[in-house]
């Protein structure tokens, strides 16, 4: 069936929420409604039918939910779906040309008026016969029983009735002309967890939790603290970086240029013969041991946040097997972290304008 072009007389304007017109996604959380609002009009009186189409990324077909007019004055429509799943969804709205309920709006005026409208009667046969074209299934059937019967009817009061039903009016309504489809751009929606709107985050060094003076902390210890952490109403427990700590260059306490064989170093100077971004640091314990406390976290109500800090040590293996991956001076030597005047010799950032930028990316999502 060949389209009709100039039967796309609706326009969709302001869809809201959006951010930046749907260049970023708008957030949600888990168990929220979306209310999508826009302005949705076109020329003349005629009336029109919109809906409000979205699914969840891992869905294969969109839902579609009528949009009421609130605001004749301003064209103002709505729509709303739930929030149920956690990641993307998509959504935008839908116009098209109501022709048949223009049809009964019009013609009820003349039938109100008592006045002639036989032609009326016949105009509406004739629509109605247009929607067999694209209506399906059972409405399909319906829809065809009607005109029949409305063709039988002895008169154009008993023809009307038929014609107006609301039945009728309703699946005419809801299967336009698809000629006639306007579609707005799509927009994206996040739905996060609930506590991505509010949570209390603790911050924990796990090498500060022995409970013996002089002593490295480790994750056992962190364990053993949940309680009291959890008590004081704490959602997240948030770790700085828990990586194994270079040794070239260690810094001591208080930015001392110098430390003692017992200081632990920074941890945010990442990298050492015990490994890098993929280990932890052996002195607070095991992977093991950090899979442990995830879980007795867990069981206390709370989440493990990380410090995702992408710092290496001169021990970092990443200047062993990467070494392009860094910026150079002049001489040939890596540059360190600098924050004048302190200078940070035992942090190497890595260089993202380096010519193998998408291998160090590819390296940081795995």
């Amino acid at each position: 069936m060949e389209k009709n072009i100039n039967r796309k007389r609706a326009l969709i304007e302001n869809v809201r929420p959006n951010v930046d017109n749907g260049v970023y996604p708008v957030k949600r959380e888990i168990g929220d409604v979306l209310n999508v609002f826009a302005d949705v009009f076109r020329d003349g009186h005629q009336k029109l039918v919109a809906s409000l189409k979205y699914k969840h990324e891992s869905d294969k077909d969109y839902k579609y939910v009528p949009m009421t007019c609130i605001n004749a004055g301003l064209d103002l429509w709505t729509a709303d779906f739930k929030v149920e799943k956690l990641g993307f969804y998509e959504y935008a709205v839908n116009a098209w040309c109501d022709d048949y309920g223009t049809w009964v709006l019009d013609t009820r005026k003349k039938v109100d008026a008592k006045v002639e409208y036989t032609s009326d009667i016949l105009e509406g046969i004739a629509l109605a016969k247009k929607f067999t074209k694209w209506v399906k299934g059972d409405a399909l059937a319906f829809l065809k029983e009607k005109i029949e019967l409305a063709e039988k009817a002895a008169d154009d009061e008993a023809k009307w009735a038929i014609l107006s039903e609301e039945a009728l009016v309703y699946i005419l309504s809801s299967n336009p002309d698809p000629d006639s489809l306007v579609e707005s751009i799509t927009f994206k929606l996040r739905a996060d967890r609930v506590k991505a709107r509010f949570a209390a985050w603790y911050e924990c060094f796990p090498r500060s939790c022995a409970f013996e003076e002089g002593k490295h902390g480790t994750f056992k210890d962190v364990i053993k603290r949940l309680d009291h952490i959890a008590g004081m109403g704490f959602d997240v427990l948030y770790f700085t970086p828990i990586h194994p700590i270079g040794i070239t260059k260690r810094k001591g306490p208080n930015n001392s240029l110098e430390c003692s064989p017992n200081d632990p170093g920074c941890p945010y100077s990442i990298g050492s013969a015990d490994g890098g971004h993929y280990d932890v640091e052996p002195k607070l314990g095991t992977m093991k041991d950090f899979e442990d406390l995830v879980k007795a976290a867990a069981e206390h109500g709370m989440e493990i946040a990380m410090d995702f800090a992408v710092n290496c040590s001169p021990d970092h293996p990443y200047l062993k097997d990467h070494e392009n991956w860094f910026s150079k001076r002049p001489d040939g030597t890596i540059k360190y972290a600098e924050n004048p005047p302190k200078k940070y010799e035992d942090i190497y950032p890595l260089n993202f304008e380096c010519e193998d930028f998408l291998g160090i990316w590819e390296e940081i999502k795995q």
